[in-house]
């Protein structure tokens, strides 16, 4: 296996992941790949989770709207 299908895997089944958990895929992914990088912890990357990301996800629609 290519190291691009395994990305688009990972990216296909983070997508389906927060569909079956009530968040919209794009705009999660896009939440995601903003808060990758300042993810330090273990904790830090739980909390970018899709079942942990609806109310972080509420707040950062809010400030950019």
């Amino acid at each position: 296996m290519t190291i691009q299908r395994r990305c688009l895997g990972i990216v296909r089944s983070s997508a389906l992941t927060a569909k079956a958990n009530g968040v919209e895929p794009h705009a999660y992914l896009s939440f995601l790949f903003a808060q990758l990088p300042y993810a330090k912890t273990v904790e830090d990357f739980e909390t970018l989770l899709p079942w942990n990301v609806k109310a972080s996800l509420a707040q950062s629609l809010e400030r950019a709207r």
